[in-house]
């Protein structure tokens, strides 16, 4: 049988993106900042809506920063928030990126400012219950700048796996010195930014390839260099071509960052 796999690296469309394969294999206990789909959150660029239950370890993550609330408790328009996605790998942990949970002005975590949504397309209905997840710890994979920009959240209270909910196989057993293997076809999904500046509240997918060589010029330049310095590491992560699909440009975008990529192996 065939299955999706999935690692955490960074898309280079100018937005890291964590990569997760899907395989077949309760309940929040608080209430979100509601969220106003504008100008600043916005859905994939290219590709089609995605159905109920096609990406069932989809997270929707939405992150505050700590002191803008604790400054202005009872004006909402003060506080700082940023859009993620994130992928369910069991039944109690989330793997996203780890820009996608702002911190203190000292540098440190709160998890009562993230909020999950899991088990629905809709990004506004996934931050309320029953689908609405809360946060017990967070583990960074990386201090200051120095690790990879992933992280593990541990939620409150478990899934229970359904149509719609269940989790993605990581790469655990593949070579990650030839996979993902070049030319395969990726599946990058999220609420983020699209092309003609138009919202949607619905969850989007869209194919891509992986890409990656000196003939490559998506990920590298003429003379073999890999493109975007300081942001792509060949050594760690994976560059996806984006590209075109007929006329109209596809790939990830701003408030994709730590959503799901998808290989099937």
């Amino acid at each position: 049988m065939r299955k999706v796999v999935g690692l955490g690296v960074a898309a280079v469309i100018a937005i890291a993106v964590v990569f997760a394969v899907g395989q077949n294999n309760d309940e929040g206990i608080s209430v979100s900042p509601e969220v106003t789909l504008d100008s600043k959150i916005r859905t994939i660029a290219g590709g089609e809506e995605a159905q109920a239950g096609a990406i069932p370890f989809q997270v929707s993550l939405l992150s505050a920063e700590p002191d803008s609330i604790t400054n202005n408790p009872n004006d909402s328009s003060k506080w700082v928030l940023a859009q993620c996605g994130g992928s369910l790998i069991a039944k109690q942990w989330v793997l996203t990126a780890d820009h996608c949970v702002l911190r203190t002005n000292a540098g440190s975590i709160d998890t009562r400012y993230v909020w999950l949504g899991i088990g629905n397309n809709n990004f506004n209905a996934s931050l309320k219950d029953p689908y609405l997840f809360r946060v017990s710890a967070a583990y960074p994979a990386r201090v200051g700048d120095v690790g990879l920009d992933l992280m593990l959240l541990k939620l409150s209270t478990a899934v229970t796996y359904s149509a719609n909910v269940q989790p993605v196989a990581l790469p655990v057993a593949l070579d990650p010195n030839i996979w993902p293997v070049k030319d395969a076809v990726a599946t990058l999904s999220g609420w983020g930014k699209q092309l003609d500046g138009t919202t949607s509240p619905v969850l989007r997918k869209v194919n891509t390839e992986v890409g990656d060589s000196p003939n490559d010029l998506a990920c590298r330049d003429s003379a073999g260099n890999a493109r975007f310095a300081g942001f792509y590491n060949s050594a760690k992560d994976v560059c996806v071509k984006g590209g075109t699909q007929g006329d109209v440009l596809a790939g990830a975008c701003s408030g994709d960052s730590g959503g799901p990529m998808t290989v099937t192996v």
